[in-house]
């Protein structure tokens, strides 16, 4: 219900702006099956930690005027359904993850061992959890299956590993 409310929210505002946007954009944005595609999108971007300002970003160095427009359109809709939830209070469950991340190091010190097992890549939104994690000075061991032969086929992982590393001092251990 929210996000048809901010689509329809945003179609408005697109009729009364001062923006000029493409007419087969905004039928396609006004069909009642892209209320399907605009929850998909607004879950991906949660799990991605993509917002408003990323968003704007990349439309405005965006060289096709088409995926320009339908960036911007996808920020009005974001910017919409935040505000819209957060008039009602409303706790959408995309936003778990973000809200544990925020509150999660205040539950592990330096006597905590935490085990993460059989991952092979982090989304940022899950990764925002592990960031306090690892600053609570807990012991964390995470295990990832890499084989040296392949490593093409495991450049998610093995980009996964870099990134932790970068993050935090911890030693990485190669079996």
């Amino acid at each position: 219900v929210l996000v048809c409310r901010a689509i329809k929210e945003t179609l408005a505002e697109i009729e009364n702006g001062d923006t000029e946007f493409d007419r087969k954009l905004i039928r396609a944005v006004s069909k009642s099956g892209f209320v399907d595609v605009a929850s998909s999108l607004l879950n991906e971007f949660h799990r991605y930690s993509i917002n408003n300002n990323i968003l704007d970003e990349q439309a405005q160095n965006q060289k096709n005027p088409l995926l320009s427009q339908k960036l911007k359109i996808m920020s009005l809709i974001l910017r919409k359904y935040e505000n819209l939830s957060e008039k009602i209070d409303y706790v959408d469950a995309d936003d778990d993850l973000t809200r544990l991340g925020a509150v999660i190091g205040n539950y592990f010190n330096d006597d905590d061992n935490i085990w993460i097992d059989k991952f092979d890549e982090f989304l940022p939104q899950q990764f925002e959890v592990l960031r306090p994690i690892f600053d609570s000075n807990a012991n964390v061991t995470i295990t990832f299956s890499v084989c040296p032969n392949y490593s093409d086929t495991y450049y998610g992982t093995r980009s996964t590993i870099v990134q932790i590393s970068e993050y935090t001092s911890a030693d990485i251990i190669r079996l």
